[in-house]
């Protein structure tokens, strides 16, 4: 490296300053020449990153965590850069953690503190982010160090300082959002709010650019994680600017809406004409989605090959009814060439299945699938027929659907098939002819057409009180029956919940809804 070492010591050691952090190490061990000139360092950036690799802001209970932070980044902006896996929720991610007892005396301190305030006021305006989105640093500067000022209840806990802390984190991998992310919501609706969304839009269009180490590039995880509840909801379009990200594979999101009802729901568009999303995995608990909503994403996701999504309805009736059949129909539509694993299941449903699952035969590469029982539960969408608050009598040609019309499982599936899971939600669905058609002659037609299948399950939730009528556990044990001999490992009880939604809570702290 004879060019490299003949420059004077001082430009040598800026360029294994900028090294910092993502390329210090490797830069380093070129020669004995840069290792000398770099080794004093070593100390520095071993701190940085053992401190600052991960870290654990409580927005739910602190709300000045931003800014807080910010103060640490002001004073030393290299320490944004060692940020690798950022949890903004305060779930639990082993690392930094910040005191959430700090009082608001404190607090203002720090705004009484003029030098502290001067290094917010620089951090803000050295940050091209903002300078090139051509955002008016004089009112970020305003926003950002008097954002968290009072103790505001109405005020939203996701507001400037959030933004701006999240635009510092250029090199993060894996990022949970604030709690109360809602509040930054889609710019048209609060000009207040515009400057914020620009900003992150903005972060998204530079992880495209060809410059080493891009802004947000390094961003392959993202985690929403909201109470699963009824009255818990936000807008999928909340997330857009996360989306669009180069490099984002993982979605993990709970109690998201993407539904555009003109009431209730809240809808969902992809905006960006010229982008994709990168995305190859996307797990939905407990949330809101119809067949439209869920298509405006998927249509944009070309890598996607799983996807797991569990329906809750929502605040003041959203999805009260729900349109299983034509919501399989769309992930089909858009994904079904290219998905290999598959989940649709219901954590509450007040209403009915308006249209039913018919047909799955366009997934055809799908090895792994989990299915709830009551999709199924409904007339076929060529029928016209609709269920529920808005029903509809069945086209000319049709008859009226009726539960025993349900059609055979083993003939609708994939024949790529590989491992196939079954949850039957006893507190929803009551009927036993559903599952009893829904099974009926699967395993004399498993080895032709499902002749790679290895892995059945199906699994009964019971309700809490386990002393059930005559009547209702005769039902069961007939279930338990026809599964068994049709090759299916069964287990019937309170408590149980579909697979990948239990490994769900287990991985992110999620518990369902009691």
């Amino acid at each position: 490296m004879p060019n490299l070492l003949q420059l004077p010591p001082e430009l040598l050691g800026r360029i294994i300053e900028f090294s910092m952090p993502l390329d210090f190490e490797n830069l380093m061990i070129t020669c004995q020449g840069v290792y000398a000139c770099g080794k004093s360092q070593i100390p520095m950036h071993t701190a940085y990153k053992k401190e600052w690799r991960k870290i654990s802001l409580n927005s739910g209970q602190d709300t000045a965590a931003a800014f807080k932070c910010l103060y640490q980044i002001a004073k030393a902006p290299i320490i944004a850069d060692y940020i690798e896996c950022a949890d903004l929720r305060g779930s639990g991610l082993n690392g930094l953690q910040f005191d959430l007892e700090q009082s608001l005396e404190e607090f203002h301190a720090l705004h009484a503190d003029t030098k502290s305030m001067e290094r917010f006021r620089s951090l803000v305006a050295g940050s091209s982010c903002l300078l090139e989105n051509k955002v008016a640093v004089r009112n970020w500067q305003s926003m950002v160090t008097m954002d968290s000022e009072e103790n505001d209840e109405s005020k939203p806990l996701v507001s400037w300082s959030w933004a701006f802390l999240l635009a510092q984190l250029k090199n993060v991998k894996r990022l949970t959002l604030p709690m109360e992310w809602g509040s930054i919501v889609v710019p048209d609706w609060d000009e207040t709010r515009s400057g914020r969304w620009q900003l992150l839009e903005k972060m998204m269009r530079l992880s495209y650019t060809s410059t080493r180490h891009a802004p947000w590039s390094q961003l392959k995880t993202l985690r929403f994680l909201e109470p699963v509840d009824y009255e818990t909801r936000n807008g999928l379009a909340t997330l857009l600017p996360f989306l669009g990200t180069s490099g984002l594979e993982e979605l993990y999101a709970t109690s998201l809406v993407a539904v555009d009802d003109g009431y209730t729901g809240i809808s969902f568009h992809w905006p960006y004409t010229d982008l994709n999303s990168s995305l190859r995995s996307v797990e939905l608990v407990s949330c809101c989605m119809d067949g439209e909503g869920i298509g405006n994403l998927l249509v944009h996701t070309p890598k996607l090959r799983s996807f797991k999504y569990s329906h809750h309805t929502k605040w003041h009736g959203c999805e009260h009814d729900w349109n299983a059949g034509a919501f399989v129909a769309s992930i089909g539509e858009h994904c079904g060439h290219q998905l290999t694993e598959l989940a649709v299941t219901v954590d509450q449903l007040f209403g009915r299945i308006i249209n039913g699952v018919t047909s799955m035969k366009e997934f055809e590469c799908l090895e792994s699938v989990e299915l709830e029982i009551g999709i199924f539960a409904g007339p076929s969408l060529q029928s016209g027929e609709r269920r529920g608050t808005n029903s509809c009598s069945p086209s000319e040609g049709y008859e009226p659907w009726v539960e025993k019309d349900v059609p055979k499982l083993v003939q609708i599936l994939p024949s790529s098939l590989k491992s196939l899971w079954l949850f039957d939600n006893r507190t929803i669905w009551t009927d036993n002819s559903v599952p009893l058609s829904l099974i009926k002659d699967f395993s004399a037609g498993r080895d032709w057409l499902l002749s790679d299948l290895e892995h059945l399950s199906y699994r009964q939730l019971l309700g809490r009180d386990l002393s059930f009528p005559d009547p209702e556990a005769s039902a069961i044990e007939s279930v338990k029956k026809q599964a068994e001999l049709n090759g299916f490992a069964f287990i019937a009880g309170a408590g149980l919940q579909p697979f990948w939604r239990r490994a769900f809570g287990e991985r992110h702290g999620i518990l369902a809804d009691d």
